[in-house]
């Protein structure tokens, strides 16, 4: 008998009990988003040994969802959790409201139980492979979940591997949020495919990604916080990667992915680099009022971004 992929997944998770013995670890990667995150897991997704389950945020949105529904009404529901829908701010926040999401779209504490018990469902599935997921920040915030609890919890369900993937020049990040946000079809670009400059206006005092509205500065200390956070609470792991866009991936992805695999102790695999930068042009180029943006930023910690 052939075994289909639910009924794989059944057996590795009856058996978990006596796989998890014999698997290396698990990972988390936590990362701002638009810094290379999905060239990089998509590298790591053919690795042998490793079950990549890239970004769980979306998953656990749409669990707790399902969870909250009869099952029949799930199972009706079920065509919204369609690929496409995974990067439409409007359908996630649709979904948070069906959960009871504040005006904030942050949902209740009652739910932290719950999602700590999903994680540890996926973390089933990899049989005597790696787990591996990703994480932002803003996750955390949306689910009402404190960073440093979180990763308590993790580590309590067998994380063990940790990575931290940052982009220092951030404000690429948010323009790059932006311009994905604007042109729907303009969230990664394959290899054969012909990179465009895409053209917007920002207005730095509301920008709006990352289901919160707030100016860009905000964003930017926020990021700093966060990401000090992170490092306050992983530095003294024995079991943590430390990646830069700029220095890993930006030049060749290659860099970061042998680096992930040294830190596995796991084989590259062969084969190309699957996506290609989506916004490599000056900003000037890409800001159609970038000299509001320049104005705003003019003296602050974050000057330097505007011309890197």
């Amino acid at each position: 008998m052939i075994l289909n992929n639910k009924n794989r997944k059944l057996i590795k998770i009856l058996l978990f009990p006596i796989l998890k013995h014999f698997r290396p670890g698990n990972v988390a990667m936590f990362h701002l988003g638009r810094c290379g995150s999905t060239v990089l897991a998509k590298m790591i997704q053919k690795t042998k040994g490793v079950y990549w389950h890239g970004e769980i945020f979306g998953k656990i949105l749409r669990d707790v969802y399902k969870g909250n529904k009869n099952p029949i009404d799930a199972m009706l529901h079920e065509h919204d959790f369609i690929k496409s829908n995974f990067n439409n701010d409007l359908y996630w926040k649709e979904i948070l409201s069906e959960i009871g999401a504040d005006k904030n779209n942050i949902i209740n504490k009652k739910y932290n139980k719950q999602i700590i018990k999903l994680i540890l469902s996926y973390i089933k599935i990899a049989g005597i492979n790696y787990y591996g997921f990703e994480f932002k920040p803003f996750n955390n915030k949306v689910l009402n979940l404190e960073i440093v609890d979180f990763i308590n919890e993790l580590e309590n369900l067998g994380i063990n591997y940790f990575i931290i993937l940052d982009r220092k020049n951030r404000l690429r990040k948010i323009i790059s949020s932006l311009i994905a946000h604007n042109f729907s079809d303009k969230w990664h670009y394959s290899p054969n495919d012909n990179v465009k400059r895409n053209n917007i206006f920002i207005n730095p005092e509301k920008i709006e990604i990352d289901f919160d509205s707030k100016p860009l500065i905000d964003y930017l200390i926020d990021y700093d916080n966060k990401f000090n956070e992170l490092n306050r609470i992983l530095y003294s792991k024995s079991k943590l990667l430390k990646l830069y866009y700029e220095e890993d991936i930006q030049k060749d992805p290659n860099k970061a992915y042998h680096k992930v695999c040294k830190f596995l102790g796991v084989k590259m695999r062969s084969g190309g680099i699957p996506l290609k930068p989506t916004n490599p042009f000056p900003i000037e180029s890409m800001v159609s009022n970038f000299e509001v943006l320049e104005a705003y930023l003019k003296n602050s910690s974050y000057e330097w971004m505007l011309y890197d």
